[in-house]
């Protein structure tokens, strides 16, 4: 079965922008602590 690399990538964009998103909306402050595990 061959996977299109650019739909998965497309996928994944969209649920951290959602998380991302969610975090923000619940409490700004812990968007800073995921940006600090991320980098």
């Amino acid at each position: 079965m061959i996977i299109n690399f650019n739909y998965v990538e497309f996928l994944l964009t969209i649920q951290l922008s959602l998380l991302a998103f969610y975090c923000t909306q619940r409490s700004p402050d812990k968007l800073q602590d995921i940006r600090k595990e991320f980098s």
